[in-house]
């Protein structure tokens, strides 16, 4: 088992039974960074890190992913009530430092909603 070390937390809105608790991330600002994940063999074991302005351009690959990590909104919010739907992973409101060194990076995730970098 690797090191780990908290860097952080999220709301916790869907958490399906058997949840991959450990993914890379995935940092995603746009569209194209969306499109680029497309046809990628690793998508299953990826988590989204995804801001709300963002959120909706993440639809193209939300079927393939591990989970989503989305940095504002709640229960409500239309990502949530769709990884609910889709049963992903989704954490929301995730706050973690390092914010912009985490693209690439393996996280882990338990049903707290603490979340965790391998080192």
């Amino acid at each position: 088992m690797p090191e780990l070390r908290e860097i952080g937390s999220g709301t916790v809105v869907s958490l399906p039974a058997g949840y991959p608790e450990r993914g890379r991330v995935a940092a995603v600002s746009g569209l194209t960074d969306v499109l680029a994940l497309l046809g990628r063999d690793d998508l299953g074991e990826t988590f989204l890190w995804v801001e709300e302005p963002t959120v909706t351009a993440v639809a193209p690959v939300l079927e393939e992913v591990a989970g989503i990590l989305c940095t504002t909104g709640g229960p409500t919010a239309h990502v949530a009530i769709v990884a609910r739907d889709l049963g992903l992973l989704c954490l929301m409101r995730c706050q973690v430092e390092g914010v912009g060194e985490i693209d690439g990076a393996w996280l882990h995730v338990d049903g707290d909603g603490r979340i965790a970098r391998e080192m």
